[in-house]
């Protein structure tokens, strides 16, 4: 079998490389058809992609007006043959999963060069393969940064076989990625420092910094001058651009060592490192390919915290773990001394024991693959999506919730229902105006995450602005043409042909006689027009203090819509009226349910932004009845 696997060595890590690609572009394609990239990255690089390959460079709406407002990243242009096979969002996803599978290429010839041995730089590709880091990157939405760590580990395949012209050429590759890349680069000019190599090895990953200056101020340019947005991330101490930011730091030294040091800075590196069973430590002359990235994350407001690793930012602390992992390997092998050596040699078999334990636990239980595979996905949520998302033509600029948007975004106009609805940009720093589109496509369970967003930060941003009353206000502009359990599909009044104008709420006066004192006032289930309509009244009473919601319950899934849809929020109704809202279900709801709710948008296991509710039942289930 030895012998075998030696033979074969460079075929198997082919094979490995196919079979993973094919895996995880079949995981990240069964999560895109099921509708669970909801994080606005595929969305937006799939429009970008879209209007640069039709000579629109950088063009998008989604986020920005352009995205180099956003990133530096001339690769889009390199790219683009490949994005023209299948000009889609599936395109992104496969070259993901295969360019994260090409990775072990440069790792086995790293691994090679230094152990000099088939068997072990197999075992490496399989330490790769199982990581946890690289499953969380390739299966939360699609980033540019997994190209970068094929170019870098390239580079330094190309660094240590002493190729300065092939070592540049990557790493001027790397660099096109993205401007922060830099940073990770600048690692190469100490290696070269501490390899005694010639001033050329020491002073090109310099200019990597000054190549990430240069790109602030392209940034800058296409922000009209603004600083950029990122330094929002580091301003923790005060400050709004990288100068005044530093010098507060310099000057608040104790603060800054402080939130250097902190503990979930220090226990997300632990986590890292006890998935490679700690043998990066045993290297750490390379480990300075992790130490300006690892800065980078640690001294933002939040730290190297959870979200960190369990999504793409991780991936640049890759290259680092496994170089570091190769030459600590290589260490053992040859039985050099380092820390514990002694210790490790002699107990050998029980450090290899726990090795492969941590290892294999933590590849399993951080790794999303599992919750990927097995998430039962109900066939007519995703049939019921893809049917609204038909009815809009290809040409037609919309507004749209964040889980649908990927398979409209091949279009000139897209915004999102979140900017849309709260009237704000990306933290909340500027004003977004609500745009004049076609169509207006929403995904109730999508607003529940917009009105837990509202909830967490309308005391610091919003001033008391009555965000529901001024996007109800906006519907007046609209007609609804298509209501079906959790979606809603309004048209521009200007495009409506059809007198067909379907209603979600409607108001009257209370009686003088009314004496009725409960929340919900009365219900009914009954069919018009083909379609199956339940009718709840409501009034405000003097205990409604929560957000609500009605679960409804299918044959073998459930869906949860806001009371109110989000257009008319509780704490804004009249108490001199009764407001009626109507709920378009399908034929398989048999049942519905009212609580009320409290949330916070967390990462859910398959990598998808899910709102972690807290709920209250307000009502037992009620089986639905004509």
């Amino acid at each position: 079998m030895l012998k075998f696997l030696k033979q074969y060595s460079y075929k198997i890590l082919w094979l490995a490389i196919f079979i993973y690609s094919l895996f995880f572009s079949w995981l990240s394609l069964k999560k895109y058809y099921n509708f669970s990239y909801n994080i606005f990255d595929l969305t937006i690089f799939n429009q970008v992609f879209f209007n640069t390959s039709n000579g629109r460079l950088f063009a998008m709406t989604f986020n920005l007006n352009n995205y180099l407002a956003d990133h530096f990243t001339p690769i889009i242009i390199l790219l683009l043959p490949l994005y023209k096979l299948w000009p889609s969002p599936q395109i992104l996803l496969i070259m993901q999963s295969i360019i994260l599978a090409l990775c072990a290429w440069p790792i086995y010839k790293i691994a090679k060069k230094v152990i000099n041995n088939k068997l072990i730089s197999l075992g490496i590709i399989f330490l790769w393969f199982i990581n946890f880091l690289l499953h969380n990157a390739n299966l939360f939405e699609f980033h540019f940064l997994s190209f970068a760590i094929f170019f870098i580990f390239w580079a330094f395949y190309f660094y240590y076989s002493h190729n300065y012209k092939l070592w540049l050429l990557f790493f001027v590759l790397a660099l096109l990625v993205r401007e922060d890349i830099g940073f990770i680069l600048l690692g190469f000019s100490i290696l070269a420092f501490l390899d005694k190599r010639s001033a050329k090895w020491l002073f090109t990953p310099i200019l990597g910094i000054l190549y990430f200056l240069g790109a602030l101020q392209i940034i800058a340019s296409f922000n009209l001058g603004d600083s950029n947005k990122f330094f929002l991330y580091y301003g923790w101490l005060g400050g709004d651009s990288l100068i005044s930011i530093l010098w507060i730091w310099l000057s608040h030294p104790l603060q800054f060592l402080g939130h250097l040091l902190s503990g979930h800075n220090i226990a997300s590196l632990f986590i890292m490192a006890i998935a490679l069973g700690f043998l990066p430590l045993l290297a750490p002359r390379y480990l300075w390919l992790l130490f300006f990235p690892l800065m980078q994350f640690a001294l933002t407001a939040q730290g190297i915290n959870s979200a960190v690793y369990s999504m793409h930012y991780a991936t640049v602390f890759l290259p680092g773990l496994f170089i570091a992992t190769i030459f600590a390997i290589n260490k053992i092998v040859n039985k050099e001394k380092f820390i514990f050596s002694q210790t490790i040699l002699t107990h050998k078999n029980i450090f290899i024991s726990l090795f492969v334990f941590t290892v294999i636990y933590f590849s399993v239980f951080l790794s999303p693959i599992k919750n990927v595979l097995f998430y039962h996905y109900a066939a007519e949520l995703r049939e019921n999506r893809q049917y609204f998302i038909d009815q809009i033509p290809e040409e037609a600029s919309l507004v749209v919730s964040a889980s649908l948007a990927p398979a409209l975004s091949n279009r000139i106009n897209i915004y999102p229902l979140q900017y849309s609805y709260l009237g704000k940009t990306q933290f909340y720093l500027d004003d977004f105006k609500f745009p004049e589109v076609d169509y207006i496509l929403i995904d109730t369970e999508d607003m529940l995450q917009i009105l837990a967003y509202f909830e967490q930060v309308k005391n610091r941003h919003f001033d008391n602005i009555k965000v529901s009353d001024i996007f109800r206000n906006r519907l007046n502009d609209y007609v609804l043409i298509a209501a079906k359990n959790n979606l809603l599909l309004w048209q521009n009044k200007s495009l409506v042909k059809s007198e067909k104008e379907l209603s979600i709420y409607s108001t009257s006066e209370k009686p003088q006689d009314f004496d009725n004192n409960d929340f919900v006032v009365s219900g009914k289930y009954f069919k018009q027009d083909n379609l199956n309509i339940l009718e709840i009244s409501y009034q405000k009473t003097q205990s409604d203090i929560s957000n609500y919601l009605l679960r409804f319950y299918g044959d073998d899934y459930y869906i949860d819509i806001p009371l109110d849809y989000g257009v008319w929020l509780v704490f804004d109704w009249s108490e001199d009226n009764l407001i009626n809202f109507y709920y378009y279900l399908s034929d398989d709801i048999k049942a519905y349910q009212l609580f009320s709710w409290q949330g916070e948008v967390k990462l859910s296991d398959i990598r998808d932004a899910k709102v972690d509710l807290i709920l209250k039942k307000v009502s037992e289930r009620i089986n639905i009845k004509e």
